[in-house]
């Protein structure tokens, strides 16, 4: 998290730096109504000296507009650029005065999405086909000449205007392509990436976030005029340009959803999720069937709530400890930073230069970039799961394989002594009741052997149906020990248990089941390694931020060298001891405390018995 506010820290510095760079046309310098050229500059701004007249019915005509009573309703825009959705036709007016040797200029509008736009003037001029809409006027030298713009659009009124010398605007043109072509070759980087995530993984969250890069990059190309670049169409750009936005929210709901696993992790945050997963559909077929009718700032309104909504769950999944969530969060802030001259210069806050035009694509692809790179975690995490998976099923393969072995000698046993029976091959009682006594301990051995197999499901179901509970560790402790010390006396063995006063207010938040199998496991453990009459002894007590359990036994102990080895399952295949069981107890018992978050762990000395730990952290 601190490397993240390092971060923050520096793109901020970034930003203010370039926030006290000059414009291009400073407005304190030139007069009310009049835009003069002088000979040193090379491009302006027109802003600050256009005025407005705003046709609501969209019927006047430049005859019209040029006679004196509606010339009169024109007022000074102050360098304004961004008049939200608007309806109405905007007629925008500004009077150039040349006191340069030049008289070809470039009147450029930095916004392709104005579906509408018509120029006027009583000099020559030709519309020019690049990204952005512009036109080559000729304004005599010494003279003013008044310019008129006629423009209507179903989306925002945003009309950054720029007066730019020929060799300048070339220069701009060349510096335009070279970032697109950049641009768009990252995204075309990222869209490889994710298509080969996609293809090994299978994973529907990859597919969500392909939807949204392609959307979002196609959204991108009608913004910065590409598309008007090579097919010269100037109709429906807004609306589509919204429309693919729209997609690119509605696709990144459910691919955070998944990947923050908000269904399994943060339910609240789910909740969100799930409400804006409904909506966005709705909002994208509302923009698509009705944006001539208005609806445009209310679907504005509705997709900067969604964007507040996902950065909103985002920052509160990292907060409660997402480790994904904080890669997204520096991922998101580089875009807000990067993005934010964009909005503020729209607002005429901030100067318009390169870094304005472009710092939110590729603040974009930053995000991307890393976002790809928690992708790629992700993957790796898939095929490590992939791999455990595999280890499993060949540890359950050699695990039946045993048991199969083991419970065939018990079994022939068995037929045996029961054969034996039914033909009546045994006469004296004191031989009678001993096979029925080693028929009955081989069945015992059998019976053991499938307790262990019914374990293994109960532990995989109980991880995922089992709820978890609060509960007083120290109250519950003290009832389960005195329940376990009368099973533990049963079996022929003394219990010894201790709960310390200080659990007795301490909560924890546990599946109270598992860890009584915890628990019993480990004493079962105590039990059949103890000698007749030995004792088992049981602690609770605090152990830093957490509860610990001990369970101590005084039997035979365990080797150092196999104390690392014991919680793994199968752990006993290669000793050598005659007690049944194929070691999968204790291995049930790791799992199911590394699943609550504690640790277990065993000491021992050869000769004096063992103790067995876990611990289980508090509810805070």
């Amino acid at each position: 998290m601190r490397k993240g506010g390092v971060i923050a820290a520096l793109l901020y510095l970034i930003v203010g730096i370039l926030l006290i760079q000059p414009s291009e046309a400073s407005a304190a310098e030139a007069q009310k109504g009049l835009l003069e050229l002088p000979n040193p500059q090379h491009a302006y701004s027109l802003n600050d000296r256009m005025e407005l007249l705003v046709d609501d019915s969209g019927n006047l005509s430049y005859e019209e507009i040029l006679s004196p009573d509606i010339s009169r309703q024109f007022k000074a825009i102050h360098g304004q650029i961004a008049f939200g959705f608007q309806s109405s036709v905007h007629w925008f007016r500004v009077a150039v005065r040349n006191e340069t040797s030049n008289d070809t200029w470039i009147v450029q509008m930095d916004n392709p999405l104005i579906e509408h736009i018509q120029f006027y003037s009583t000099v020559e001029a030709k519309p020019l086909r690049g990204n952005y809409p512009a036109y080559e006027v000729k304004l005599p030298p010494g003279e003013t000449t008044a310019v008129y713009f006629r423009l209507a659009t179903e989306g925002e009124m945003t009309i950054p205007f720029k007066l730019l010398d020929p060799l300048t605007y070339h220069d701009t043109q060349t510096k335009y392509y070279f970032f697109f072509g950049l641009y768009y070759g990252l995204i075309a980087i990222v869209i490889v990436f994710v298509l080969i995530l996609l293809f090994f993984t299978r994973d529907t969250a990859f597919l969500y976030y392909l939807i949204g890069v392609v959307s979002f990059g196609a959204s991108n190309f009608i913004w910065n005029g590409l598309e008007r670049t090579l097919f010269g169409s100037d109709h429906l750009k807004s609306a589509v340009h919204h429309l693919l936005v729209y997609i690119t929210i509605w696709t990144f709901f459910p691919f955070f959803r998944k990947i923050l696993d908000t269904r399994q992790r943060f339910f609240p945050a789910d909740i969100v999720m799930r409400v804006f997963m409904a909506l966005c559909p709705v909002a994208t077929a509302a923009w698509a069937l009705f944006y001539r009718h208005g609806i445009g700032p209310y679907v504005s309104v509705f997709e900067l709530t969604a964007v507040i909504a996902i950065i909103a769950v985002i920052l509160w999944c990292a907060f409660k400890g997402s480790r994904v969530a904080v890669f997204f969060s520096i991922a998101m802030l580089t875009t807000v930073v990067f993005g934010m001259p964009k909005i503020m210069m729209s607002y005429g806050l901030f100067p318009d230069n390169t870094f304005a035009n472009f710092g939110m694509q590729f603040g974009s692809v930053v995000d991307f970039l890393l976002l790809c790179f928690v992708l790629y975690n992700r993957l790796l995490l898939m095929q490590r799961e992939k791999d455990r998976a595999r280890m499993e099923l060949e540890v359950r393969t050699k695990l039946l394989q045993n048991i199969s072995h083991d419970i065939r000698a018990p079994l022939a046993y068995v037929l045996g002594g029961v054969e034996a029976f039914m033909q009546r091959l045994i006469h004296d009682p004191e031989r009678q009741d001993r096979m029925l006594n080693h028929i009955h301990q081989k069945v015992l051995d059998v019976y053991r052997y499938i307790q262990e197999l019914s374990q293994l499901g109960k532990l995989e179901a109980s991880a995922e149906e089992e709820q978890r509970e609060i509960v007083r560790f120290g109250e519950w402790m003290e009832s389960l020990f005195h329940e376990f010390s009368s099973d533990i006396e049963q079996a022929g063995m003394r219990c010894e248990y201790r709960v310390e006063p200080a659990l007795r207010e301490v909560e924890v938040h546990v599946q109270k089941h598992a860890i009584k199998r915890v628990l019993a496991n480990l004493i079962d453990n105590a039990c059949k390694y103890s000698p007749k009459n030995g004792t088992v002894k049981l602690e609770a007590s605090l152990d830093d931020r957490s509860a610990r359990v001990t369970v101590g036994d005084n039997g035979p102990g365990i080797e150092a060298e196999h104390l690392p080895l014991i919680f793994n399952r199968l752990s006993r295949l290669e000793q050598t001891d005659d007690k049944p069981g194929q070691g999968i107890g204790l291995s049930i018992v790791k799992e199911i405390v590394d699943r609550h978050g504690g640790t277990v762990w065993a000491d021992s000395e050869p000769g004096e018995g063992s103790r067995f730990y876990f611990t289980i952290p508090f509810r805070y």
